[in-house]
């Protein structure tokens, strides 16, 4: 069920960066369920505001989102994938409310567009095989491409006009609501002398009946979808399968990123005495069968769903098995001593061998820095469980540049260790509200350890 965006939050200044803007946005999003409608806008004493010219005639009907208006509301990271107007239209589109960021291609720069999507995508020939492909191409991409453009920041008041067949996307700033609708200038025709339309849902005007309207097969699935030759071997990982390294490092330094940080020191600073004297008592432990017991029992009693209470699992379950790997190899053994195992299962039962295996896994994942922890929202964990020991690797390089932050993350999760006292943070003297409005660059500076003595 569609929910309204929250229209109450504030709008920032006018975004001058806006390629770092959509860059951000767009890792801190990639795993959200966002709002967004498209659809029919009908109040018609406002249509006459955006008067579509000929277009009702040349169409020989009233299209909703053609010849009337459409709405647009989405919360902050929706957006349109691009495409460009059916046939040679062009369109009105006014911004109600909130920031939208438009990506106009150059119209002198439309086949080189149209190339590259080619090379990105499996396409068809209909006249809108660009939007079938639902692709955002990022500024910096374009650029390497040689293809003009030009970024828009719309705020509220703000109208965008696109020309004839210029290809644009659309992301949301912020919650927004803006109007939008097609229109012919006078003596222009909507119609090429062939519109080429497939039968995929969505396929620009196939449902009128026009002469100009000519029907093609439908855009070929993707390349993952077909059914194999016969004959040809499976490869043992497709390539639309392999994880996107370079995306996963990224999202432990976004928005979203230090975000998470951000809400765990805040959480830990009003964290209920019980479990941080739990945690105490499991570090205290000498004896192995005691501290496995003790972290054990510390995942256990962090059973909230917070994301404090899980990064306490999950260090549990790194000291955990750590501990465990420690004394096996101290004693020679590769493999955990099984006893300490079976005594373990009859007091915390069958969980105890997957804890382990988990608890290498983020070992693994975590490299030199048990502190990267404290920047990989519980969402992204799926994903980096399952990198292999070359994607590992390469992951461990992409994130060599921010060192600084993991130390960070280490020093917080020596406090929830016991050991030292974690400094007061910049950001702690400002409220939530205002934390979420600051941008990633804002932010970085307001987190920061005190000079090494």
């Amino acid at each position: 069920m569609f929910e309204l965006p929250d229209f109450t939050e504030h709008v920032k200044e006018r975004q001058t960066d806006l390629e770092s803007c959509v860059q951000e946005l767009v890792l801190d999003s990639l795993a959200l369920t966002i709002p967004y409608y498209v659809g029919p806008f009908e109040i018609s004493s406002r249509d006459l505001l955006f008067p579509s010219g000929d277009l009702a005639n040349q169409l020989g009907c009233h299209v909703s989102g053609v010849t009337g208006l459409y709405a647009h509301i989405g919360g902050r990271g929706s957006g349109t994938a691009f495409h460009c107007e059916d046939g040679q239209m062009r369109s009105y589109n006014l911004n109600v409310f909130g920031e939208k960021l438009w990506i106009l291609i150059d119209c002198n720069h439309t086949s080189e567009f149209e190339a590259l999507v080619r090379r990105l995508s499996d396409c068809g020939n209909c006249d809108q095989f660009v939007r079938h492909c639902n692709l955002l191409i990022m500024p910096a991409r374009l650029r390497k491409e040689s293809i003009k453009f030009e970024p828009i920041c719309a705020g509220p008041g703000d109208m965008v006009l696109t020309k004839p067949r210029q290809y644009h996307a659309v992301i949301n700033l912020s919650a927004s609501f803006a109007i939008a609708t097609n229109f012919v200038l006078p003596g222009e025709n909507a119609f090429p002398t062939k519109l080429f339309v497939c039968s995929d849902d969505g396929c620009g005007l196939r449902a009128l009946n026009h002469p100009s309207i000519t029907p093609i097969s439908s855009t070929p699935k993707p390349k993952s979808d077909r059914k194999r030759k016969r004959g040809r071997p499976a490869t043992k990982q497709p390539i639309s399968d392999r994880p996107n390294v370079k995306h996963l490092a990224a999202c432990t330094w976004s928005h979203a990123a230090l975000l998470h940080f951000v809400s765990l020191v805040r959480e830990w600073r009003r964290l209920d005495d019980p479990i941080k004297t739990q945690v105490m008592l499991a570090v205290a432990q000498s004896d192995l069968a005691r501290q496995a017991h003790g972290w054990l029992t510390t995942r256990e009693i962090c059973s909230g769903r917070s994301q404090l209470y899980i990064l306490i699992r999950n260090l549990s379950m790194i000291r955990l098995t750590l501990s465990i790997e420690k004394e096996a190899e101290q004693q020679g053994r590769r493999r955990a001593d099984s006893q300490v195992i079976r005594q373990l299962t009859k007091t915390h039962g069958q969980t105890v061998k997957p804890t382990l295996m988990l608890g290498r896994k983020l070992i693994n994942i975590c490299g030199a820095y048990e502190g990267l922890l404290c920047f990989i929202p519980s969402t992204s964990l799926d994903s980096l469980y399952k990198l292999s020991e070359d994607d590992t690797r390469r992951f461990h390089d992409f994130l060599s540049d921010k060192r600084s932050l993991h130390k960070l993350g280490d020093r917080f999760l020596q406090s929830i260790l016991g050991g030292t006292d974690f400094p007061q943070q910049v950001f702690e003297g400002k409220t939530l509200k205002e934390v979420e409005r600051l941008s990633a660059e804002e932010l970085l500076r307001l987190i920061s350890l005190p000079p090494m003595t």
